[in-house]
């Protein structure tokens, strides 16, 4: 999707606005000292389009502004865009200003709500609640609605990945956008689109319906198969309720339905009550037998005591009869007298039989004739044994019956079902005569974005820029989302050595994937692309050669200041490429070189938009 800032806007504190102008189609070139504010241009940027963070300056950008925006174009369509700063504390604000028609206000003030104004901006690159994640990881849910700032990883490069030797897109350190980044590039890059995800997804609806389907129909079948009454039939002849002479099959179910319909289960059930009350009487009764034998023990332990206490008493008749006259003490004779007295009573008591004794061993009796009677009467009953079955398991099995024959009756093989499923196969085959397998979309993709790639490289190998690896060629790795260059003739990757040499590598990447976008006419990536100092490896190398101090345009190396020119030179390609296929693509260039590097190369598609110094012009100046 054609998109351009043509203004960047701070309002600052003070009353004033600081506004940065852009071109569009054209490589934006902001260049000049170290800490003049150029870097914040990048993270600004990143703040107003939705930024849950920010790496701006408190100090030197964010005390002084108080509003941050911008005035952009997407398609034909002027827009205004601006958030208020974030807090001391660095939280980040949720107050937007907007303006469908590009107004730049003097003063902006909140007018929309952040997650509406998201709605508004995303559905300008046909994002939309159908342009989903296909499939969830642990920060990111399948399902969900894809963010424009995941689409937003192919649209920069900071200062720190620029020349990173494995690591081709920013955010990587943050897991959100790591997987975020393997979910979009399929749809980024037209291995995958909206329409295709949605047929998939349709396909295995369907599937799922087919499956429920075959699961009920296998159901139905089952209970066809458990509804064949033999083993019922047969069973009931042993339970004596059918005759075991019919011939068919057919006379043995009429048979069981008539005793199925016919059977008196009042009858039944009252019998068994009979039963159970008989039971619970010879229960009661072997209950009081129990307890009147256990008293006649005790009752017997307690004459086998007294008894005892007799044997005790005896020598007291022999103390009466042989010895009485001699006692002269009154009272010990008054004691002897007393003690005999009682060993006659206890003589007498253990001797004769008491009524209790008679009575318990009457109802004993009774009792035991009772308990046999109903023992008898219980015998009379089918008992539970192999041969015979009780009362309770032939109602049972009557009810079992019952169920059976309603089964068999009521329920019929649902034949619609098969044609069903022949329906929705019918659906999913046309669904699938669409689908677009994603493994052969992506060799193909693949195989385009290689060769794109390949342009800008050959470019540069025309230049001598990528010393030993020049004429290498594109070997785009899928899995790790990274740019390898494999020798001519070879199979196997090369390990790539100098941050010049990544550096190239991540501009071709980038280069070929923009262009790949804008073949293949993805409308979820901004036609965009922000740099953040492409001639940081060799700024490094002079700082380096000068022993730590700030390096100088005159301190940099011939040869690395003509490969600082072959960026340009590339990017300037780039341009002419794009506007080859009708459409515009804006670059904005963070960097330290002079105007004269794209000047003298007679680069056209290269402005200068400002040059910022440490003494004299910086992003915020006051």
């Amino acid at each position: 999707m054609n998109f351009c800032i043509s203004k960047l806007i701070l309002w600052l504190s003070n009353g004033e606005q600081r506004i940065l102008e852009f071109m569009p189609n054209k490589v934006n070139v902001i260049t000049g000292d170290s800490e003049t504010g150029k870097t914040a241009i990048f993270e600004i940027i990143d703040y107003i389009l939705f930024s849950s963070e920010t790496k701006i300056s408190e100090e030197e950008i964010n005390e002084y502004v108080d509003w941050y925006g911008m005035h952009f174009s997407i398609g034909s369509k002027e827009l205004t865009l601006a958030r208020k700063k974030f807090d001391a504390f660095r939280k980040v604000s949720q107050d937007y200003y907007f303006s469908g028609s590009g107004v730049i206000p003097k003063s902006p003030e909140k007018n929309i709500q952040e997650k509406l104004l998201k709605k508004i901006i995303e559905s300008e690159f046909s994002i939309s609640s159908d342009t989903i994640i296909p499939y969830g990881g642990k920060h990111i849910r399948a399902g969900s609605k894809i963010s424009l700032r995941y689409f937003l990883l192919f649209n920069s490069q900071s200062g720190d990945t620029i020349s990173h030797s494995e690591q081709f897109f920013d955010k990587m350190a943050e897991p959100k956008y790591r997987e975020a980044l393997e979910r979009v590039f399929d749809l980024a890059t037209g291995i995958e689109s909206v329409e295709n995800i949605l047929i998939k997804e349709k396909i295995d609806n369907l599937q799922r319906e087919i499956n429920k389907l075959e699961n009920r129909k296998k159901s139905q079948e089952l209970d066809m198969e458990s509804s064949n009454l033999e083993d019922m039939i047969a069973k009931a002849k042993e339970f004596n309720l059918i005759p075991e002479n019919n011939k068919t099959y057919e006379e043995d179910l009429f048979d069981l339905q008539l005793v199925s319909k016919d059977f008196n289960a009042q009858k039944v059930t009252t019998e068994l009550n009979d039963l159970e009350e008989i039971r619970m009487e010879r229960i009661s009764i072997a209950r009081r037998i129990k307890i009147i034998q256990k008293y006649k023990q005790d009752y017997t332990k307690y004459k086998e005591s007294e008894a005892d206490n007799l044997d005790s008493l005896r020598p007291i008749q022999y103390l009466k009869e042989n010895f009485l006259e001699l006692i002269e003490s009154p009272d010990v004779r008054q004691f002897i007298l007393s003690l005999d007295k009682e060993y006659r009573s206890l003589k007498k008591s253990l001797r004769k039989r008491t009524p209790i004794e008679q009575n318990l061993d009457d109802e004993l009796q009774e009792l035991q004739i009772r308990f046999d009677e109903l023992e008898k009467i219980i015998l009379r009953y089918p008992q539970s044994n192999p041969g015979s079955t009780s009362l309770l398991e032939k109602i049972l099995f009557i009810a079992e019956v019952r169920g059976r024959l309603n089964s068999v009756t009521s329920k019929k093989l649902d034949t619609s079902v098969d044609q069903q499923i022949l329906s929705i196969i019918e659906d999913q085959k046309e669904l699938k005569e669409k689908y677009i397998d994603r493994d052969e979309a992506r060799s193909r993709v693949l195989l385009l974005l290689n060769e794109l790639i390949q342009k800008y490289l050959d470019k540069a190998s025309d230049e001598g820029a990528l010393d030993t690896y020049n004429r290498y060629r594109s070997s785009f790795d899928y899995k790790g989302k990274r740019l390898q260059l494999r020798k001519p003739n070879t199979l196997v990757p090369s390990h790539v050595g100098s941050s010049s040499n990544h550096l190239f590598m991540h501009i071709c990447l980038f280069l070929g994937l923009h262009e790949l976008m804008v073949i293949q006419q993805i409308p979820y990536v901004p036609r965009f692309l922000l740099l953040d100092q492409p001639s940081r490896p060799y700024y490094g190398e002079a700082k380096r050669e000068i022993r730590g101090s700030e390096a100088s345009w005159e301190d940099i190396k011939n040869d690395d200041r003509e490969k600082i020119t072959t960026v340009f030179r590339l990017l300037n390609h780039f341009i002419d490429e794009i506007n080859k296929h009708g459409v515009n693509f804006q670059m904005i260039v963070l960097e330290h070189i002079p105007e004269n590097v794209w000047t003298e190369a007679k680069l056209e598609n290269i402005v200068l938009v400002e040059e910022f110094r440490k003494n004299g012009n910086k992003l915020i100046n006051l």
